[in-house]
């Protein structure tokens, strides 16, 4: 990714996207899931889901952090709906 993306947070804030940030937001919802990611797999999956992630931002200037979020979840849903599940429980829990 060559381009910097600005990422419009919740507060108004802006910062640099930063893909492992949401990197490791899906790998603690996994582990919350249940998955011991001491193999691969789940790690591949995170990688994947990351990398399309990026490759769909190329070309924007300017994100919000819903939109990233709802990206992020809906790849998640395709693949492994229980990690799904745990982003949003952590979610409700401690970003209430």
């Amino acid at each position: 990714m060559n381009e910097v993306i600005k990422v419009k947070k919740k507060d108004g804030t802006v910062e640099t996207f930063d893909p492992e940030k949401f990197k490791r937001a899906m790998l603690k919802a996994a582990i919350d899931a249940g998955y011991t990611l001491e193999g691969n797999e789940d790690l591949t999956l995170v990688d994947i889901i990351t990398d399309d992630l990026e490759k769909e931002l190329e070309g924007e200037n300017e994100i919000d952090t819903a939109t990233i979020r709802k990206a992020i979840l809906n790849k998640l849903e395709r693949f492994e709906s229980s990690i799904v599940g745990s982003w949003r429980k952590f979610e409700k829990k401690y970003k209430s």
